[in-house]
């Protein structure tokens, strides 16, 4: 199940990791705006309906939260065969670096460093300390409409 929520209170990367160890027997993740309101838990927990589920996964969440006031924007309930798949799929999309890009392009890095800067290129979906890579077919579809 995954519980999204809007707090009363400011997040925190300490109260995450607080979270998902007070529900660790539901294998619980954490995902938080630091700083900000909103949050997202995913738990596995056996219910013998949605509704049973929902209500296990509110309170046992609003019990690894004390003292704040939260509000469920969204829930999903999966059966174990969804989630199993779900959790098998990648978390981004097929993403590529500017080499890839320049490939695929069939321009040098260095114009691809021109282009990358260009308000109309897609943004990076994932930044490391080396290098920004795009999701592959925001940049297919960049391309093709140039």
């Amino acid at each position: 199940m995954v519980l999204d929520f809007t707090s009363d209170a400011s997040l925190s990367e300490d109260l995450a990791f607080d979270v998902m160890e007070r529900l660790g027997e539901y294998g619980a993740v954490t995902a938080f705006d630091i700083g900000g309101t909103k949050g997202s838990v995913v738990l596995g927990l056996n219910a013998p309906s949605v509704v049973e589920a929902l209500v296990s996964a509110r309170s046992a969440v609003e019990d690894a939260m004390p003292g704040m006031q939260l509000t469920v924007l969204s829930a999903q309930v999966f059966t174990q065969d969804e989630f199993d798949r779900m959790v098998h799929e990648p978390l981004y999309p097929p993403v590529v670096s500017n080499a890839e890009i320049a490939r695929m392009a069939g321009v040098t890095r260095q114009r691809v460093g021109q282009l990358v800067r260009s308000k109309s290129f897609p943004k990076p979906v994932i930044m490391t300390e080396h290098a920004k890579l795009y999701a592959k077919s925001a940049v297919e579809a960049w391309l093709a409409g140039r």
